[in-house]
């Protein structure tokens, strides 16, 4: 089979990145023949490209055109695309549809149904775009907090749902958990198009590693990953918490009692300290895609602590993968930090359940077989169709 990726990466590297280059190297491991075209926004350096780019994010004839011969030169079987915004654009599924190749699309984040893409407003969850409107997204200049980007980004969602292009233009969307995919239904997506297919990691090996009663956090030390609520438990916790990252907001972290501040560490770095603490706190206020870092924890026998929202409340199960606790209560979350301090063994316990979570779900085994079966389907639907 043959698989042609589109990407747009953002200026900084993310999440989204490596899911591509694990599905490339997973998919070519099976046999799969994989081309990628990335589309990178460093391209976008100058005021005149900014000004373009207003229109482009809606529409671009030229990213359609430079795909166009991509496509004739590779002939794929079918298109998936990661992430279209801004540089792609939703022409890529017109381009697709004309060539009457079957067009897959993962949603990583809610850009569809809110311009600023989290769901997110004012360190608080906000909904208000999900149904169509999204004036107030202009209005509060939603993305990066600029009224020309925010604008733009509203006229995509907002012409491309009167095209019906998500419903009609795309074969298969795939959404990473089961609370995506409700959300995306209430917005209006034809259920039937939707499927649930999460992320994967690499089964990890283990030798003979010791665990200490310790915390450990990992990720981007910003204000929608949780900082701020890290920083008013930290007095509260009967015990050390790892800070593995660094982000706008390290400097919050700096000198409070119960946090041993690491920096920046490289993955193998990470999956080490992942096989030598007790549990891993992620307290994200916002709804996620599916955090690679959990997927990393489960697979690594480690339990999580997360706000009960979002890809968090689909993923964990609470007191058997890990514990929830409710995004407005910190008293909830301290206590819930200190029941694992003072309850090592029954982690031990939540850290194998995850583990054998990972194997069901998230193992490379398991995606691949859910990820070609999606293709497959599209591939025949098209078939149908053209018969």
């Amino acid at each position: 089979m043959k698989i042609l990726f589109i990407h747009n990466k953002y200026k900084q590297a993310g999440g989204e990145d490596a899911v591509l280059l694990s599905e490339e190297k997973m998919l070519d491991h099976y046999g799969c023949t994989v081309r990628s075209i990335i589309f990178n926004n460093d391209e976008i350096n100058s005021s005149t490209q900014k000004a373009l780019g207003f229109f482009s994010a809606i529409y671009s004839f030229k990213s359609k055109k430079r795909l166009a011969q991509e496509i004739q030169k590779f002939r794929p079987d079918v298109i998936h695309v990661h992430n279209f915004f801004p540089l792609v654009s939703p022409s890529v599924y017109d381009l697709a549809n004309s060539y009457e190749i079957p067009v897959v699309q993962t949603l990583h984040n809610y850009r569809l149904i809110c311009p600023g893409a989290l769901l997110l407003k004012d360190n608080t969850i906000c909904e208000k775009c999900v149904k169509g409107n999204f004036t107030y997204a202009i209005i509060n200049r939603c993305y990066r907090q600029s009224f020309l980007g925010s604008t733009s980004v509203a006229l995509m969602d907002f012409i491309h749902r009167l095209r019906n292009t998500w419903n009609e233009k795309i074969d298969r969307i795939i959404c990473l958990t089961e609370f995506a995919r409700s959300k995306f239904v209430d917005a209006g997506f034809t259920h039937s198009k939707i499927v649930v297919k999460p992320n994967f990691v690499t089964e990890k090996k283990f030798s003979g590693f010791k665990r200490d009663n310790i915390g450990l956090f990992v990720g981007r030390i910003s204000v929608e990953k949780g900082v701020d609520i890290l920083v008013k438990i930290n007095d509260r916790i009967n015990g050390k918490l790892l800070i593995v990252g660094d982000g706008p907001e390290i400097e919050k972290l700096r000198g409070l009692d119960n946090y041993v501040l690491l920096g920046l560490k490289k993955n193998e770095e990470v999956q080490r300290l992942m096989q030598q603490v007790s549990f891993l706190v992620f307290p994200s206020i916002w709804y996620e895609g599916l955090p690679m870092t959990i997927l990393e924890a489960f697979s690594n026998k480690l339990p999580v602590i997360a706000t009960n929202i979002g890809a968090m409340s689909s993923v964990i199960d609470n007191h058997r993968t890990g514990l929830h606790f409710n995004i407005d209560d910190c008293e909830e979350l301290i206590d819930q930090i200190n029941w694992a301090y003072n309850n090592f063994d029954s982690m031990r316990e939540y850290g194998m359940a995850a583990y054998n979570e990972y194997l069901k779900k998230y193992s490379l085994q398991v995606n691949y077989k859910k990820q070609i079966e999606i293709y497959q389907d599209v591939i025949n639907e098209k078939k149908r169709q053209r018969d």
